[in-house]
């Protein structure tokens, strides 16, 4: 188990992470979600040991590789001298090519390489360094939509047979969803919630959480403001009703946005086929609503 432990930071009298404890568990993957400037990039500094904590510690000194967000290969170098920059292990190289599928690629420099391709060498080469814990900085900022699917899966999957502790530090919800075992989350250096990526969507404890946490609607309801993901609301009567005037609907790919006004609450709701009614009613289980 690698503890992180009541960590702070600060540069100059900006406070950037306070009294931040975290636990990694072997083989678990956590994502760091936060805003910009929420301490993100610094506590991977610091795990990294690029930075030292002003208080607070990790407890026992660990084993670290980091994943650049821009790769950080030698552009001088193939593919295969890259890895054996880091490692003499023959085998251990030759192993990592394979699991990595860069065997037609070990000759070339990574100026010929492939956005995923350059990922793929990066993380070969952390690994290679047999790390207690993996760093990850915002590994798929630089791929498009199409290869960052693909190489998610790719590496969720390694790094569970390879039983790879690993943080990563991203700002897209997607990665943090579909990579990680437990997402935490980062408000203004203190550490919010974490938990999984089921709780942390379902069950945000507060409004920063729910706002950080993917797309929300504001609903009012009994004289009260509640909250709900926008794949909650439906059309017609239910448990619970309200009126709502429609803004405005937007093509998104598999379904229409539908955005509506209502009383102090705004927001939208999706549905199969674009709607032309000035109003509608719309409704929401209770045990759907998000409440603080």
């Amino acid at each position: 188990m690698i503890k992180i432990d009541n960590i702070s930071f600060s540069y100059g009298k900006e406070k950037v992470l306070d009294r931040l404890t975290l636990e990694v568990a072997p083989g678990e993957i956590i994502a760091v979600l936060g805003a910009s400037g929420s301490g993100k990039s610094t506590l991977l500094n610091i795990l990294a040991g690029l930075l030292k904590p002003l208080t607070g510690s990790v407890k026992e000194k660990i084993n670290t590789a980091l994943v650049f967000q821009d790769y950080a290969l030698f552009p001088n170098l193939s593919v295969l001298d890259n890895l054996k920059f880091v490692s003499k292990d023959q085998k251990a190289i030759e192993f990592w090519i394979s699991k990595m599928n860069l065997k037609a690629e070990q000759n070339k420099k990574p100026n010929n390489l492939s956005g995923g391709q350059k990922q793929r060498v990066a993380v070969a080469r952390a690994l290679l360094c047999k790390p207690e814990l993996l760093l990850m900085d915002e590994p798929f900022s630089n791929l498009d939509t199409a290869h960052k699917s693909k190489l998610r899966l790719t590496l969720k999957s390694l790094l569970k047979e390879q039983n790879q502790s690993t943080l990563i530090v991203t700002h897209d919800l997607e990665d943090a969803f579909s990579l990680a075992d437990k997402i935490a989350i980062l408000h203004q250096g203190k550490m919010v919630q974490c938990d999984s990526p089921e709780k942390i969507y379902q069950t945000p404890i507060n409004k920063e959480v729910l706002k950080l946490s993917g797309p929300y609607t504001a609903v009012p309801l009994q004289d009260k403001l509640h909250y709900c993901r926008p794949e909650k609301l439906s059309l017609g009567e239910g448990e619970n009703t309200f009126v709502a005037r429609v803004t405005g609907t937007q093509f998104s790919g598999v379904f229409y946005k539908v955005y509506f006004q209502s009383q102090a609450a705004e927001g939208y709701f999706y549905h199969s086929s674009p709607i032309n009614d000035d109003e509608v009613v719309l409704n929401i289980n209770s045990k759907d609503l998000i409440s603080f």
